[in-house]
């Protein structure tokens, strides 16, 4: 072997193994969960039903950090979306007079350990006001000016630990309040905190948006009671986890499984719940 030829084939080796170790950290950066939920469908009525729409949250199709593999159910569906990757999967049913059916869902979620950058589109539409989320309020606009920071990191940062501070859990709320509700009593659950973080880093020019979804560590049968709300900041060019309820800022990306990012046409699909009808005979819940 030539001098020429020994060191062609090193370099090759080096490349290789470089390429090696960047696929291997990349696959470490990954971990899939698989997710069971369960819809519940009740006629109330003693009539039967035919084609009656149900609709159900199905995981966000991609986010920085998360990206869904797989989705299934025990019943056949439509599986539809919006600008924002909120995916609904509609049933139609056919119920006998008080017939009950149950409907499992099965998916399979990539999450990144950390956030992946993404160019952020339609800006304004995360920095305006919206329901629940009063920017422009004199109130919020005062308590979003109170805080320091150099830079926008150090701004949320100090907006998070003040919302961590002032909003004290209440207990699971059944109708959300608001950002103004939370700023002016301190009371509230993980949605009350949500919308008050994203009222205030959006008062001082932070994109910010409210996420609802499951907290989740390891593969896992999910239930209605474990539904929880959360924020997220695009900070440094990608969208971070900052969740006041749980007291987790800027960590924890890979355990977070969005089901709906809030605003926009979000609050069309679903009518902002997580399952629906378009009968009201029909009763639907998530078990």
């Amino acid at each position: 072997m030539t001098a020429r030829t020994w060191c062609t084939t090193m370099w090759l080796a080096v490349v290789v193994a470089l390429l090696l170790m960047a696929t291997q950290a990349h696959a470490d950066d990954l971990v899939e969960h698989r997710i069971r939920y369960s819809i519940t469908a009740r006629n109330t009525s003693g009539e039967l039903l035919r084609n009656v729409d149900v609709i159900a949250a199905g995981p966000v199709s991609r986010t920085g950090a998360q990206r869904t593999v797989s989705l299934q159910a025990s019943s056949t569906f439509e599986l539809q979306s919006d600008e924002r990757g909120n995916q609904e999967l509609r049933f139609r049913l056919t119920m006998a007079p008080y017939a009950t059916k149950m409907i499992t869902i099965d998916t399979v979620v990539e999450f990144a350990t950390r956030p992946a950058a993404q160019r952020l589109k339609d800006e304004p539409s995360f920095l305006r006001a919206e329901p629940f989320v009063e920017v422009g309020h004199p109130a919020v606009s005062a308590a979003a000016e109170h805080v320091e920071g150099k830079s926008p990191s150090e701004v949320a940062d100090a907006l998070f630990r003040s919302v961590v501070g002032r909003v004290r859990t209440s207990g699971y709320v059944s109708e959300p309040h608001g950002a103004l509700y939370a700023l002016e009593t301190g009371k509230g659950d993980c949605t009350e905190a949500m919308y008050l973080l994203v009222a205030l880093a959006r008062s001082r020019g932070i994109p910010a948006r409210g996420v609802a979804g499951f907290v989740v560590s390891h593969d896992a049968v999910v239930h209605a009671i474990d539904y929880h709300n959360w924020a997220e900041l695009y900070l440094d060019g990608a969208w971070r986890i900052a969740d006041p309820d749980k007291r987790v800022f800027g960590t924890a990306s890979s355990q977070y499984l969005a089901m709906r990012i809030l605003g926009g046409t979000a609050e069309q699909l679903l009518g902002g719940a997580a399952v629906s009808a378009s009968r009201p005979e029909l009763a639907v819940r998530i078990d």
